[in-house]
């Protein structure tokens, strides 16, 4: 039961620390954008990269 509950919570976490990296990627392209400089890093490429990450440690695991 307990190692369930210790599952749902890291998966509850890692939800909320994906959807707080990808607010903050937007607001930093947007934020680039208005100061007409080009973003470094594209932002459809980091949340594959995020995916990737996390998919592959739930397949270790």
């Amino acid at each position: 039961m307990k190692d369930r509950f210790v599952a749902n919570q890291n998966a509850h976490l890692e939800m909320v620390l994906q959807q707080m990296t990808e607010r903050l990627l937007q607001a930093t392209s947007r934020l680039m954008a208005r100061q007409g400089r080009p973003p470094q890093c594209n932002y459809e490429k980091k949340q594959n990269v995020w995916s990737l990450a996390t998919s592959r440690r739930h397949c270790v695991e």
